[in-house]
Formats: C-alpha cells, sequence, structure tokens
C-alpha cells in the first residue's frame, strides 16, 4: 500500500512539473530589451541588437530549467565551457636552434576583441606577463624553467547591465601545471575555445528566479511574458 501511495504521489508531482514547465514556455522581456527564451525544459538568455551593444554573440546563456515551486524556477547552463576550454587546449613543444638561452613560450588564442592579459607562473615561483595582442603573442622565459601554468583575462570588460554588473568571466585559469619537456625551447599554447563570446558569456550554476504572475524577477530585473 505504501509504495503505491509513493508511485501515486511520484506520478501527480511528475504530471504538475511537467504541466508547470509547459505554461512556463515562451518569451519575456525586460525593459533593456534582453529577454528569456524558454521552451519545455529549455531556455535561452538573449541580448539582441549586438552590433549596438558591442557583444559578439547575442545569447548570453543556454541551458537548464527546472520549477522547484509554483513561486521559483532553478536555471543551469547545461554546459561547463571552462571545463571544455580546458580540455581544447593543445601544447605543441619543439626545438629551434637559433637560440638557446631561453624558452619562448606563445599563444595562439582567437580572441580579437582587443587586448588579454597573460600571466604565467613557473617551477620555481617566478611570473612573467605578456600583453596579448596580434603582432605580440610570445615572450621569453628562463631556460631553467621546468613547468608552467598561466592565467588570462580581458583587458577591457564590457557590463551587461546599465548599473555596471558583469556576470561573465574575468578570467581562464589554465588548472594545470604544464611540463616543459628536456629538449624543447620553444612551447606552443593553442586555445581554440577564447573565441570573441567566451568571456561575455553567462555560467550558470543553481540560480534561481522568481516567477510572480506572467513575468519572471532574475537577477533583480523583471521579464514579462509576451502575450
Amino acid at each position: 500500500m505504501k509504495r503505491q501511495s509513493f508511485l501515486l504521489i511520484f506520478f501527480i508531482s511528475s504530471i504538475f512539473v511537467s504541466f508547470a514547465q509547459n505554461e512556463l514556455s515562451g518569451y519575456y522581456y525586460s525593459k533593456s530589451g534582453t529577454y528569456i527564451e524558454i521552451k519545455d525544459n529549455m531556455f535561452k538568455l538573449i541580448m539582441p541588437n549586438n552590433a549596438i551593444n558591442g557583444w559578439y554573440s547575442n545569447i548570453m546563456a543556454e541551458g537548464i530549467i527546472k520549477q522547484v515551486s509554483p513561486s521559483f524556477i532553478e536555471l543551469n547552463t547545461d554546459k561547463d565551457f571552462m571545463i571544455k576550454a580546458i580540455k581544447n587546449i593543445e601544447i605543441n613543444q619543439q626545438v629551434d636552434s637559433v637560440f638557446t638561452d631561453s624558452i619562448k613560450v606563445r599563444f595562439l588564442i582567437p580572441y580579437q576583441r582587443g587586448k588579454l592579459k597573460i600571466s604565467i607562473s613557473t617551477n620555481n615561483f617566478r611570473t612573467f606577463e605578456l600583453d596579448y595582442l596580434d603582432n605580440n603573442k610570445e615572450l621569453n622565459i628562463p631556460s631553467d624553467v621546468k613547468s608552467i601554468s598561466f592565467y588570462i583575462s580581458p583587458d577591457y570588460i564590457q557590463a551587461h547591465t546599465s548599473e555596471g554588473l558583469f556576470y561573465g568571466t574575468v578570467g581562464f585559469d589554465s588548472m594545470i601545471e604544464y611540463q616543459v619537456e628536456d629538449y624543447a625551447n620553444v612551447v606552443e599554447i593553442k586555445i581554440s575555445s577564447l573565441n570573441d563570446s567566451f568571456f561575455e558569456t553567462y555560467h550558470i550554476k543553481g540560480d534561481y528566479a522568481q516567477i510572480v504572475n506572467d513575468s519572471i524577477i532574475w537577477k533583480g530585473e523583471v521579464y514579462k511574458k509576451s502575450k
């Protein structure tokens, strides 16, 4: 009897969640022009007119939406782009006979929106800085370095809201210490994921938004459902 009651409650709860999510489906617009598109259990946060706003991509976030109560929903991006970027790093090490007194570290990054600040940390607790641009992609470090890690951040961050709030990514940490091979004096680091939209994209983990009548209130902004 208890098992039957449990299954009945579970079945009713599933129907409620499914019905509630279908009721949520639609387009929700804020006064700023940003809008949320919900279809079943998926959502997209879209900021149009990017040529004017200065954003590279109009989709600022997309992921999974879950109704946790009649008044609240939980939002999560369905992909961890930071982990993906780390996994996609390509390291190529080689020998250049032209110089022997240092190690050349060269970065290949598709980001084109301005300067990137790259901080390289070594196994002997030294730090080297590179202002990465199209014409400045490499620097030399001492030949006794055995491993490196790095942190990359954009020189300029554009706020997502008129109040100056920024919801994107302020920096990229390699999280790994890469070994420099004994034979190598050139280390080439290719990070294909760091494109023009990488730092501006929202990474949402367990954000809660409130449902009030036909509106969604998220991060202090009201998104009203289009009729």
